[in-house]
């Protein structure tokens, strides 16, 4: 019975060790001949050989600790574990995580078709560790959010994870929303479900409105009107900008207070999370690290796909190379080396800045013209809520700079280049930027138009909107 299972076990373990003590510790070959061992220099055992002639191989890449092991690399060529140490020796991290796919998840299609981007346990893992760190999600609070990489940190730390009702869009009824988050400590919501949110608040008595402990926002810029909207309706609600993608989420996050202390030029998008590796290229952020997806479905158009992982220049990440032959069996995976955001950014003290998007660069005969330079200052214009500025080819393919802005109050019922506010923006413009920059028609919208699953502001759509009033514009002035 078990009594005498558990005395068989004993008696195996104690003669295990009596074999392999002293003299012994060290084996080249278990008796029966079935597994060599192969030591390195420093008395680690480096190398395991099977009957088959497979080997597992163990790394002990630590200069300081010479005994340390970094890392596991199994019978098919795959290193599964990666560890490092502290200064006094200690694990601080592990990614002893399987890299194989576990989720495949689609791109907004904001600015292109969208993609199936498939990430593995170690990148979600990755990711969704720093997130609940950052977030400081604890045990027995309530999150309310549809968000998968939002309700699954909050599982993991305790949490109770609420899910809307299904198509319960908080942009669109609000008040609905609202009667789910009263008792949410952390509710989630991109910036254009966050603005209806607040004015539904707004209207409210102080006293009935929710108060959670944090709003989380993200899927598009966070600007300072949102933020100051939402320190003025919820001043005791910590406010926590998320700035990522699909591909790699989080890569940075910022407190909102700090966002709205930030005096210098771009938009302060936080400090970047461990799992998140950056470089600047030629102005552009590009970003590797262990919370990079494995890759991307491989499409036909191979003009589409991605560069093969290896370690960029630059690159801390310790995440290894995905080889061809690793290609889980059954999903054709181009395997992402490194993401070119196409967003302009630069690192000050280990925290992001972004300057605007490279394929949003406009130009104005020989001036370079960054949208992501000038929108966060005329957004800290009191009395602007949103902001965007488009540019409109002419006839030689220089751009006519249209701005447009939102106001907080009164919004005009359609494009206006008369409005009060329109005037006022246009006024103090000289006082905020290069006189090259300053744009040629300032209009004031009812809102801006919108796209994609994060309801980002649609550059392309604005510009074809104000087109004819530019055209109108340009006719009054040689009429």
């Amino acid at each position: 019975g078990l009594r005498e299972a558990r005395a068989e076990a004993i008696k195996r373990l104690e003669a295990f060790i009596a074999l392999y003590s002293g003299e012994n510790a060290h084996p080249s070959a278990t008796p029966d001949g079935m597994f060599t061992y192969t030591y390195g220099s420093n008395n680690n055992l480096a190398q395991v050989t099977k009957p088959d002639t497979k080997t597992r191989i163990y790394h002990y890449e630590d200069t300081t600790f010479v005994n340390a092991l970094t890392g596991i690399t199994n019978e098919d060529s795959v290193r599964y574990a990666t560890w490092g140490y502290d200064a006094q020796g200690r694990a601080d991290w592990t990614s002893a995580i399987p890299a194989d796919p576990a989720l495949v998840i689609f791109t907004s299609g904001t600015t292109a078709a969208p993609r199936a981007v498939v990430h593995s346990r170690r990148s979600l893992g990755a990711g969704l560790e720093d997130f609940a760190a950052a977030t400081a999600i604890a045990a027995g609070e309530t999150v309310l959010t549809d968000q998968l990489m939002v309700g699954v940190p909050a599982l993991i730390a305790g949490a109770h994870w609420v899910l809307p009702q299904p198509g319960l869009d908080p942009g669109a009824a609000p008040e609905r929303y609202l009667a789910r988050a009263g008792d949410a400590d952390v509710l989630f919501a991109v910036p254009a479900a966050l603005a209806r949110i607040l004015d539904a608040l707004a209207a409210m008595p102080p006293a009935e409105r929710p108060s959670p402990r944090a709003v989380l926002v993200g899927g598009a810029p966070v600007l300072r009107p949102l933020l100051r909207r939402a320190a003025d309706v919820l001043p005791g609600t910590r406010v926590l900008a998320i700035y990522g993608m699909t591909e790699i989420l989080p890569v940075a996050i910022a407190d909102g207070a700090d966002k709205l202390a930030f005096a210098g030029d771009g938009d302060l998008v936080g400090t970047l999370v461990p799992s998140a590796a950056a470089r600047i290229d030629a102005g552009e952020l590009v970003l590797s690290g262990d919370g990079l997806a494995l890759g991307l479905l491989a499409t036909a158009d191979a003009g589409d796909r991605p560069e093969r992982r290896t370690d960029p220049p630059g690159s801390s990440s310790t995440r290894p190379d995905l080889l061809p032959s690793e290609r889980p069996a059954g999903l054709d995976i181009d395997p992402l080396a490194q993401l070119r955001t196409g967003d302009l950014a630069r690192i000050e003290g280990g925290r992001l800045v972004l300057e605007g998007r490279a394929k949003d660069m406009l130009i104005r005969g020989a001036t370079n013209v960054y949208p992501g330079l000038i929108e966060p200052l005329v957004a800290g214009i009191r009395g602007v809520a949103e902001c965007l500025l488009v540019g409109v080819p002419d006839a030689i393919g220089d751009d006519r700079l249209v701005l447009a802005v939102v106001p907080a109050a009164a919004p005009p019922a359609a494009l206006d280049p008369g409005h009060a506010l329109a005037r006022e923006v246009e006024a103090a413009l000289p006082g905020l930027i290069d006189a090259a920059c300053l744009p040629d028609l300032v209009l004031a919208a009812p809102a801006l138009p919108r796209s994609g699953r994060g309801a980002k502001p649609d550059r392309a759509a604005l510009a074809t909107a104000v087109a004819p009033l530019l055209a109108g514009a340009d006719a009054e002035g040689t009429g």
